[in-house]
């Protein structure tokens, strides 16, 4: 099992834990109060996959025992972005691609939570409320479906 999650929840020890008995890994954004004591570079192959990925370190933790992996990488827009996980087996241009989607996932959701607050739903009663909410997936996945049919479109003309 692979977990993403926000940097808040870093525990090295519990996530030591899980991936001894369960097999299971993580990825979330490096946070600036973990102390590393020592990194020692992984080979990053020239691959389109990998494209942006500045770095991709083996480091221990001082908080942890086991090995840990740390991944540089640079968005499209100049950021600069630092991934952990103690996953091994990925590729480092998919942690980042994996993070980058679990961080649209949760901005859709925060989209969702803000704007359909009750003062700013189409009506006030519950089943107004229910009713919007089943819009917004539908809404969404119509235009996510349409969108590559209207940007082909409007690049032809």
């Amino acid at each position: 099992m692979l977990w993403l999650f926000d940097r808040a929840f870093i525990d090295a020890a519990f996530w030591d834990k899980k991936k001894r008995r369960l097999g299971s890994t993580m990825i979330t954004r490096m946070k600036s109060r973990l102390r590393v004591d020592s990194t020692e570079e992984i080979p990053v192959t020239d691959a389109p996959y990998n494209e942006g990925v500045i770095a991709d370190l083996r480091i221990t933790l001082s908080s942890s025992r086991e090995p840990w992996r740390l991944v540089t990488f640079r968005t499209r827009r100049g950021r600069t972005v630092e991934f952990l996980t103690n996953d091994f087996s990925l590729l480092p241009g998919v942690v980042a691609f994996l993070y980058a989607r679990r961080w649209d996932e949760e901005k859709c959701f925060d989209t969702w939570k803000n704007d359909v607050a009750q003062a700013e739903a189409w009506g006030k009663s519950l089943t107004a409320i229910e009713n919007q909410i089943r819009l917004l997936p539908i809404t969404h996945l119509l235009l996510a479906m349409a969108m590559p049919t209207l940007l082909g479109e409007a690049v032809r003309r």
